[in-house]
């Protein structure tokens, strides 16, 4: 549990949860969907039972309610992703457990411009392709 970083957690519809990291200082924002066929929940699944709702409440628990129980560390933080570290160690009677995923960058809002750009210029320069290649004259 790291001041230096706020958790954002909610559900997106019922089999979807939205989570985000935000660095406060550095203004950076780090996020995730996770569904169940998204590689993360078939690759940790395990540790909740295969129950989706069970893993939005472990969620919850962690950074909502910010239970003692349910660690989280940020274990590193490059430019394009953060590795997020979730740690339930209940003792030898019940099965605890241990993950760390990445979570990658969210684009800022000239990044998605950007990359809307060039998409339709690339789907200009196709169409007009297209056009010349059925001697259809453009101008």
């Amino acid at each position: 549990m790291d001041n230096k970083y706020r958790i954002y957690l909610s559900v997106v519809t019922e089999k979807e949860i939205y989570l985000s990291v935000e660095n406060i200082k550095e203004h950076t924002k780090y996020d995730i969907s996770i569904n169940e066929i998204s590689p993360f929940w078939l690759n940790h699944m395990k540790y909740f039972q295969n129950d989706f709702d069970n893993f939005y409440r472990i969620l919850d628990l962690a950074f909502e309610k910010k239970s003692k129980e349910i660690q989280w560390k940020i274990t590193k933080e490059e430019e394009e992703k953060i590795s997020l570290n979730i740690n339930y160690n209940p003792g030898l009677e019940i099965f605890g457990f241990n993950i760390t995923f990445d979570i990658l960058r969210e684009e800022d809002r000239m990044e998605r411009l950007i990359k809307k750009v060039e998409k339709l210029e690339k789907e200009n320069q196709y169409i007009l392709n297209l056009l010349k290649e059925k001697n259809i004259s453009t101008s």
